[in-house]
Parts: structure tokens; C-alpha cells; sequence
């Protein structure tokens, strides 16, 4: 009788570990091809998991509400369920780490091996948990405080007794993204750049097609970055990878923090298809429907706090892309058109850019880019893309 094991396996880029929230099937159980199995909870979203192949459930070694890391062995499926041990011997157990066999060749990434040599670190006898046992930054982090907590320090002033807190768990999004914005502050050298937009065209136009205004700035934002490619990009080992899809990560509100789904090939879209896009994926969001894709190959960011009433700010970069577009609230100020006075609706336009990739003449070059697309803002600019019923029927109008 054969058998196969499954393992937790990465289902983000971000990924380092899952929760198991609820197993759907029973050890005994016959399985079909497609059945669904569990239901995992990575860093950022929760994923049923389906049976890879037709069998019986054999023993499952991770109860539900246990988090492990990528790589740990989940449960077993036999073949036919002849040899299949009683369920009243069956015990439901949880090892620690699933630990690889040591390959004769240590693997290690990049960032990783450069840690452990500025702190002059023996890798080889760290356990990875990246895939198929790679051993990436965060085991290198935990092996140093390891050590840091074995080593005896002196002791220091004891906290004030009369304050009180309520402790608040780090959920497996937040943990995520306070690794990611750690990461972004560390290893990326940034620059914010402002510019302020007359947005008056771009409130006419809202009269006439009834979108969001963040629907306007995708899509100026897609164009642009056709012209201004250095900012569709992210820093490789040896060069500067230009990617060819413009796929823009939405900043999204979630009940347990800010997460980035991705709108593909924005740059081919019409004003209506990628607002439509962003409801739909807000919904999905909402209601914990995300699926692992939904969330990857982002290469350039948007993210709207003018929502909330933020005037301006200095967005994070999302690592490990090159730049971040943020966009303030849109307001009724005094605007100069044609050396006169006028009450307009000014925006400002927050640019956060890799230092590394790109100058500051290319961004504000950007900037400009697209202050010149809102402020000559016009509908039949803007409904181009794969939708020329819409272009067609707004263009009567």
C-alpha cells in the first residue's frame, strides 16, 4: 500500500508558517481527488486546502488552532485503507518543526548567509524553514536571540508596578506585515516626493460615470507607468528586473489590518473595469474569500488614506517592489487657472521610490505624468482599454 505525506506548503511569498483552523475530513475518512481537506491560515488570508489524489485519510499529525512552520508534515493518505490503523489507536500528536534531512550542501538565501556572517555565525547548524529547507533570515533572527536569551545580561531597572495593559495577540496578518515593513525600512533606501493635483476635471467627470476616485488614479497610474517603466520594477542579486505585466496592489482595509490584493494588467483596463476590480476585491477581502494568487505578482502599489481625511503621508514601500503611490484626501481650495483665482479641488500625491533604482528627476518626471492625465482629465481619455462598449457608450453622452 502506498502513501502519501502531506506537508504545510508555502502559499505566499511571505509565508513562513500557518495555522491549521479546521480539518474537514477525519482519519478514516475515503477522499477523492478535489475533496476539500483543511482549511489553513496563512499570513495573510485564510485557504482550503483539496486532497491531491483519491485515498483514505490516514493519521493526522496537526490538530486544529496548531500553527507550524512550512515544511511540517500534516497528515498522511493511504492508497486503500486496508492497513489502516483502528481510530481508537489513532492518537493526534503535534511535533515540533518539521526538520530536514541536512543536504551535503548547505542552503541558504542571499540575505541570510550576509546576517550570519556580520555576526559571525556557524549556518550550517541551523534548521531553515523556508522551502525544502532553505534557511532564510528569519532563522537566522531566531538563532541570534536564541542566543542573545542564553547568554546571562545584567539585570536592569524593574518596570513601574503601577501600570497596567491589556495584552493584545499578534494575529498572523499584523505579524506579517510588521515583518514586511521591517524589512522595507531596512533594506530600502527611500525618498518621498509630493506634488499637488488640481482634481477639479476629475470631480466633472465623476458627475457623468459613476466610479471612485481611486478608480481615476489606477488608471492614470497604469498608463504612466508605461512611460515611466524604472518605477514598475524591483532590484534583483545583479540587476534591475523591469516587469512587462503591469499588476497594481490596491491597499485595502481588512478587519485585522491593511492588505495589498493585486488588479493584473491594470494598464489594459478601463476606468469602470478596474473600479469594478477593486469592489470585488474589497468584498472578497471582507469576507476572508482571498485566495493566495490574489495577493501575489503586485508590482507597483496604490494606497488611498485620503479616505480617512489624510491630508498627505509617507507611504511604506511594499517590498520588494520599487515604488509606492500614495494619495491624499481631495479638497476645495483656492486654485490659479490662467492667472485667475478659481475654487478648485486640490489632491496631493505622496511617491515613495527606491533610491537605488530610480532618481528624483524620474519620479517627479512620474509625478508630473500624472498630474498632467488627472488635470486633463477627460472620459474618453480614460474608458480606453478592453471595455469599448462603455468607451463607446459614454462618448455619446
Amino acid at each position: 500500500m502506498s502513501q502519501i505525506a502531506l506537508k504545510l506548503e508555502q502559499l505566499s511569498l511571505t509565508m513562513l508558517e500557518g495555522t491549521l483552523v479546521k480539518w474537514h475530513k477525519e482519519s478514516g475518512d475515503r477522499l477523492n481527488e478535489g475533496d476539500l481537506l483543511y482549511e489553513v491560515e496563512t499570513d495573510k488570508i485564510v485557504v482550503g486546502i483539496e486532497s491531491p489524489t483519491t485515498g483514505v485519510l490516514g493519521q493526522v499529525f496537526v490538530p486544529a488552532g496548531k500553527r507550524v512552520p512550512i515544511g511540517t508534515e500534516l497528515c498522511v493518505i493511504l492508497s486503500d485503507a486496508a492497513e489502516l490503523v483502528p481510530a481508537s489507536q489513532l492518537s493526534v500528536v503535534s511535533p515540533g518543526p518539521a526538520r530536514p534531512q541536512a543536504p551535503e550542501k548547505v542552503r541558504i538565501t542571499p540575505l541570510a548567509r550576509r546576517i550570519a556572517k556580520e555576526h559571525q555565525l556557524d549556518f550550517s547548524v541551523m534548521t531553515g524553514s523556508g522551502i525544502n529547507g532553505m534557511i532564510v533570515r528569519a532563522d537566522v533572527m531566531k538563532y541570534i536571540d536564541e542566543r542573545k536569551q542564553a547568554v546571562p545580561v545584567a539585570p536592569t531597572a524593574a518596570l513601574p508596578t503601577t501600570l497596567e495593559y491589556t495584552s493584545v495577540p499578534l494575529s498572523p496578518l499584523r505579524r506579517s506585515i510588521s515583518q514586511r515593513l521591517e524589512i522595507s525600512h531596512r533594506e530600502i533606501p527611500k525618498v518621498t516626493t509630493f506634488l499637488d493635483v488640481n482634481m477639479s476635471k476629475v470631480v466633472a467627470c465623476r458627475q457623468l460615470i459613476q466610479v471612485s476616485y481611486n478608480a481615476f488614479i489606477l488608471k492614470v497610474a497604469a498608463e504612466s507607468l508605461r512611460e515611466f517603466p524604472l518605477l514598475n520594477s524591483r532590484l534583483g542579486k545583479e540587476e534591475i528586473q523591469v516587469m512587462k505585466s503591469v499588476n497594481l496592489s490596491v491597499a485595502i482595509e481588512s478587519e485585522e489590518g491593511l492588505i495589498t490584493p493585486v488588479i493584473r494588467d491594470a494598464d489594459q483596463k478601463t476606468l469602470i473595469e478596474l473600479d469594478t476590480a477593486v469592489k470585488e476585491l474589497a468584498e472578497r477581502a471582507g469576507s476572508r474569500k482571498l485566495k493566495p494568487q490574489d495577493l501575489q505578482e503586485g508590482t507597483f502599489t496604490v494606497t488611498n488614506s485620503g479616505v480617512f481625511g489624510s491630508l498627505l503621508f509617507t507611504p511604506l514601500i511594499n517590498y520588494p517592489q520599487a515604488a509606492v503611490l500614495g494619495v491624499g484626501k481631495i479638497s476645495k481650495e483656492p486654485v490659479v487657472v490662467n492667472d485667475s483665482i478659481e475654487i478648485g479641488h486640490k489632491m496631493i500625491l505622496c511617491l515613495s521610490y527606491d533610491h537605488r533604482i530610480i532618481d528624483g528627476k524620474y519620479a517627479v518626471s512620474f509625478l508630473a505624468s500624472l498630474k498632467s492625465r488627472l488635470e486633463q482629465c477627460e472620459l474618453g481619455m480614460l474608458l480606453t482599454g478592453t471595455g469599448s462598449k462603455e468607451r463607446a457608450f459614454y462618448s455619446r453622452r
